[in-house]
């Protein structure tokens, strides 16, 4: 019997680590490598807001703003090559007009950059419990589009969507289990997880563009 338990733990483990090493990066899609060029030396984070579609989507108060200031934080610092414009002037211009809508054009101009970057939270749901256990869990999802500030083209767009699940319902999960240190996370840290995953993404689409475009 103690062997036979022996075997499956080794088992168990083997399989542990063969899924962590490959699910720690997730593989590049096709669409990710739309053709941005290799001169991009500016984007600007038009704010992102909620999903005009969803008329019952609520989110805490001052949750967007922490979200848009993350997501410039991360900016900055992950894409070393680009300046990523002050978001408080972002802002600025965008309390220039009653709404985003049809503003586009005004803001890449007044902007001053190359490209934007903006979406839109199409999912809030905050967990129910605690670390230590849940009735429903986080989940989050979010679009973020990027477009050519002087065209106004959609060059690029990646739908982040994220729902905590308990380990034994999917074992292809168990980095993130790790990752959140075997706890029930909250809806901010599945945004926050988004968050890198967009910037990663964002990151590794400016790099295979500036390789593939320079030569």
């Amino acid at each position: 019997m103690s062997i036979l338990l022996s075997m499956i733990r080794n088992i168990f483990i083997s399989t542990i680590i063969l899924i962590l090493l490959n699910s720690c990066v997730p593989a590049p899609q096709p669409g990710d490598y739309a053709l941005v060029g290799s001169d991009v030396k500016k984007i600007a984070i038009m704010p992102f807001s909620l999903d005009k579609n969803k008329e019952d989507l609520e989110v805490p108060p001052g949750f967007l703003s922490r979200f848009n200031y993350k997501l410039h934080e991360n900016l900055s610092s992950g894409l070393k090559n680009t300046e990523i414009v002050d978001l408080n002037k972002s802002y600025d211009i965008l309390r220039k007009y009653e709404s985003y809508d049809n503003n586009f054009a005004k803001f890449s101009e007044e902007a001053g950059t190359d490209l934007i970057l903006t979406g839109f939270i199409t999912n809030y749901t905050e967990r129910i419990g605690s670390d230590l256990g849940v009735e429903s869990p986080a989940s989050i999802s979010f679009l973020t589009r990027l477009y050519d500030s002087r065209s106004g083209e959609l060059l690029w767009q990646y739908f982040y969507t994220e729902e905590q699940s308990p380990l034994f319902e999917n074992l292809a999960e168990v980095g993130k289990f790790f990752k959140r240190k075997g706890k029930w996370v909250t809806t901010w840290e599945l945004s926050e997880e988004g968050i890198n995953v967009v910037v990663k993404r964002l990151q590794n689409l400016l790099e295979y563009n500036a390789n593939n475009t320079s030569n």
